[in-house]
Parts: structure tokens; sequence; C-alpha cells
């Protein structure tokens, strides 16, 4: 047995269904009345009808977003949900299962500072300031050893 409160709650939910409807139906022809002013003024048809379809969908979008259940269950609003089984169920119930899975906290790995060094790959004469690679024994400049 239905509640007063669920009958006005379908009534409601009927109304705005029937006043969606109508107001879709009075837009579609209010769009139909502006193709035809556009093209008696010029524009191309193909343009005129991009147009239209554009301001057509920009107000179709919130009118169905607002739509939370699916169009079947709006129109048959007596029936009853099923109550779930089978697999469903099952499904539910694996869910309900599962549990994340306690982080372990992350090791910190030591550093090593232990570093090598070798020999630059450029180097500087001292006598006469010429910069020269790391493995020239004498200055190309000068002649001096490094």
């Amino acid at each position: 047995m239905m509640t007063e409160s669920e009958k006005i709650e379908e009534k409601n939910v009927l109304w705005n269904n029937r006043l969606r409807v109508v107001f879709l139906i009075a837009y579609s022809v209010f769009l139909v009345y502006l193709f035809s002013l556009f093209v008696n003024i010029g524009i191309h048809p193909f343009i005129a009808f991009l147009i239209l379809l554009f301001m057509f969908i920009i107000v179709l979008g919130p009118l169905l977003n607002g739509l939370r259940r699916s169009f079947y269950s709006r129109m048959f609003i007596d029936k009853k949900e099923k109550t779930r089984g089978g697999y469903q169920q099952y499904k539910k119930n694996i869910k309900k299962k599962n549990k994340i899975p306690e982080h372990k906290p992350r090791e910190i790995k030591p550093v090593n500072l232990d570093i090598q060094y070798r020999k630059p790959l450029i180097g500087k004469c001292s006598y006469c300031g010429m910069t020269v690679a790391g493995f020239v024994k004498k200055c190309p400049r000068c002649g001096e050893l490094i």
C-alpha cells in the first residue's frame, strides 16, 4: 500500500514529465518558426539548420540532465523495483568482502656518499690561459707542459 507522500511524489513526477514534453514541443515549434524566418531573411538553409540544432541541444541538455531514473521507470511508476538477487547480489557481497590492504611504510634506502673523482675533461693552461682538452700533455699555443 502506498503512503500519501509516495502518491504525491508520483503525481509530481508525472506532472514534471508532462511539463517537459509540452515545453519541448513548444520549443520545437518555435525553432521551426525561426528556421523559416532565417531562410526568408536569406541565410543558407544548412547554416540555419546548424544554428537551430545547436540551440535545441543547449536547451535539451539541462532538461535531460535532471532525469535521474530511466525513461522506462518514469513511464511505469506504479511498478515496484525488483529486489536484487542472483548475480547482482553476488557482486554486492564480493564488494563487501574485499578489503583495502594495509600499506606498509616505505623503506628508506641508504644513500652512498662515496664519490669517485676523475680527471676533468677540460683544463686550462697555467701559462697562457688557453682552454685545452683534459688528455693533452702540452699546450698547443705556448708548448708548455700542463
